[in-house]
């Protein structure tokens, strides 16, 4: 049954938290099952400050890839949320790279909420962080930018105003559908696949160009239906109902993206 891996990204008092918790309850209001996982739970915030998180990540890393083994064993639609601040793309991507080895679903939440309101609601809990090392956090987060980034697909940003659960859903709801395949290590690849392969980079590169020119709050949400006119594209070639132009080797590529930059186009 389809399994999704949701990294919620923001900085401490941006309410991840709190997204996490209405996001559990949204979806198992539509018979699907879902498992929070809080980091701040397993890992102490302060390794931050000491440099002592890529140890405790680890750590957790492994009780991520187990939970998501035994999940696709089920019979349930379900979604594990991570609740953490994943101010890094390599702390993401490590998390993407479990979605890729059980061809499980992939997206990402940014909670992008302004520095001075995460301030004060982390000054209003029991144990506060310093808020030096939320202003470093801040400073060195990397936000998810699924225009250069094709494993950043899915994912949508949501400011102070707050999340809207609808589109988180959908979100979630098109990451069962589009899993990650692990890439299977290939020697020799036959003339037929060369071409889809071609094709591939050709339409990756049309989308980014589309990408560039959008304003950026629409980015995300043009993002997941280019990557999905993408496959369509591509699941056609495949059974030949495109014929794409001869050509040969990697100087194709170029030659291909004025074909297929009209059937991109089309976003029905």
């Amino acid at each position: 049954m389809a399994v999704s891996l949701l990294c919620l990204v923001g900085i401490p008092g941006s309410g991840k938290t709190t997204v996490a918790r209405a996001i559990e309850n949204y979806v198992k209001g539509r018979s699907g099952n879902v498992v929070v996982i809080e980091y701040d739970s397993h890992i102490d915030n302060n390794v931050f400050a000491r440099g002592e998180w890529k140890d405790s990540r680890i750590h957790l890393l492994g009780k991520v890839e187990k939970i998501a083994e035994e999940l696709t064993k089920t019979e349930r639609k379900s979604v594990v949320i991570l609740d953490d601040n994943f101010y890094y793309r390599s702390m993401r991507y490590d998390v993407y790279k479990i979605a890729k080895k059980f061809n499980l679903g992939f997206g990402q939440i940014f909670l992008d909420v302004p520095l001075e309101v995460c301030i004060r609601r982390n000054m209003s809990r029991t144990k506060p962080l310093n808020s030096e090392t939320i202003n470093k956090m801040k400073a060195l987060l990397e936000p998810p930018e699924p225009s250069r980034n094709s494993w950043e697909a899915y994912s949508v940003i949501f400011s102070s105003d707050g999340p809207n659960l609808e589109v988180i859903y959908d979100l979630i709801a098109e990451t069962w559908m589009n899993p990650c395949c692990e890439e299977p290590a290939v020697v020799f690849v036959p003339q037929k696949n060369s071409n889809v392969h071609y094709a591939d980079l050709a339409l990756r590169q049309i989308i980014k160009s589309i990408v560039r020119n959008t304003l950026p709050e629409a980015r995300a949400d043009l993002t997941r239906k280019l990557a999905h006119k993408k496959k369509l594209i591509l699941e056609d070639i495949k059974l030949m109902k495109i014929a794409l132009p001869d050509s040969s080797g990697s100087e194709s590529v170029p030659a291909l993206i004025p074909f297929l930059e009209p059937l991109m186009s089309k976003l029905d």
